[in-house]
């Protein structure tokens, strides 16, 4: 069995509880659920919610429909989440039902302005049941009406945002509306903190890259400086490169990993000696034995388990292998000479 809120399209289950405390039936036999039981319903909605694998925003949707249609809180159908910013404003996310006029005034406020600021500035829920001298956003069109604002704390206390939930104008509270609203501010101050500490751990993750990316590239720059070959042949095997992986089905994660790696393939110049590395006549057996360790050094200087180091390292030391077998360092042929390595190698020779 469930109740179904036609308005939102989403179905609460019904759980399994006494009946003399959850639920009541009136004298034509109309089962009516008690303001208790309606509340734990939402919240485990709410939890079912937040473990859904969709996007941020939409499970802030979902909960935000939720909220709306708890019918013992005779809330309008209307409301907002905000979340704070550096420079300690709200900023609208999501919103139900309100009126153009107050999405534009509403999508910044700073702390302390309207009755959200107040809520956050605050810290604590405030609960108005008509718009008073707190309302500093007005507009002549605007209907009357009440609301809670209820402040999302972080783990040290900072305010995360603000849950606004609009109430019919002269609204008298429930009882159950201080512990539905301080469960509904803890959930939602949870999933936004959790969310946080995601995209920091994702921006962190993007800097770190970023850093890698650059000392690769300085290094490579490095060695152009005592190596002839130009930074327009490292474009175009790259360019080439990439032809060739979608060519046999590599994915575009793939290739962009490629390309990225194929700057240091010969990065183990460095190592070399000015003598030989820009000698202009032809090598001694000696001298291009020593020149053949550029792919070794090159994979000393590449060690380290992140995806872009390994490809590099398997580019940088696998280069110059051969598929009958004649190449160097190793001596490896057809399908044991890594596959990135085999696609540099051939890029190379239709731009040597």
């Amino acid at each position: 069995m469930s109740v179904e809120n036609k308005d939102v399209g989403y179905a609460t289950a019904v759980m399994s509880v006494p009946h003399d405390l959850d639920r009541r039936q009136d004298f034509t036999g109309t089962i009516e659920y008690t303001p208790e039981w309606e509340t734990k319903t939402a919240i485990s909605h709410i939890l079912d919610i937040v473990l859904k694998p969709i996007s941020f925003t939409r499970q802030l949707e979902e909960i935000l429909d939720v909220v709306v249609s708890v019918s013992w809180l005779r809330a309008e159908r209307k409301g907002a989440i905000f979340v704070t910013n550096a420079r300690k404003e709200l900023v609208l996310v999501v919103h139900h039902g309100l009126a153009p006029e107050l999405l534009k005034r509403c999508a910044t406020v700073p702390f302390g302005h309207c009755l959200c600021g107040k809520a956050a500035e605050q810290k604590r829920i405030l609960f108005r049941d008509c718009v008073d001298h707190d309302h500093d956003i007005r507009f002549d069109t605007m209907k009357p009406h009440g609301h809670y604002n209820v402040p999302l704390l972080g783990n040290r206390g900072e305010v995360i945002g603000v849950i606004v939930l609009y109430l019919k104008h002269g609204h008298k509270p429930h009882r159950e509306e201080k512990n539905f609203t301080e469960m509904l501010g803890r959930i939602i101050s949870s999933m936004i903190f959790n969310r946080n500490l995601q995209l920091q751990s994702e921006i962190n993750r993007a800097r770190l890259r970023k850093a890698e990316l650059e000392m690769l590239h300085k290094l490579v720059t490095a060695s152009e400086f005592r190596d002839n070959e130009t930074g327009e042949h490292i474009k175009r095997l790259s360019r080439y490169s990439a032809v060739i992986g979608r060519k046999i089905g590599l994915s575009e994660k793939d290739i962009e990993l490629l390309t990225l790696a194929i700057p240091m393939h010969d990065i183990g110049k460095m190592g070399i000696s000015d003598s030989i590395l820009l000698k202009n006549g032809r090598l001694t057996p000696e001298e291009f034995s020593i020149m053949q360790q550029h792919t070794v050094i090159g994979a000393s200087i590449l060690s380290g388990s992140h995806p872009l180091m390994v490809a590099s390292r398997q580019i940088a030391i696998s280069h110059h292998e051969k598929w009958d077998g004649s190449g160097y360092p190793e001596g490896l042929s057809a399908t044991d000479i890594p596959l990135a390595a085999r696609i540099v190698a051939l890029a190379d020779v239709y731009d040597a």
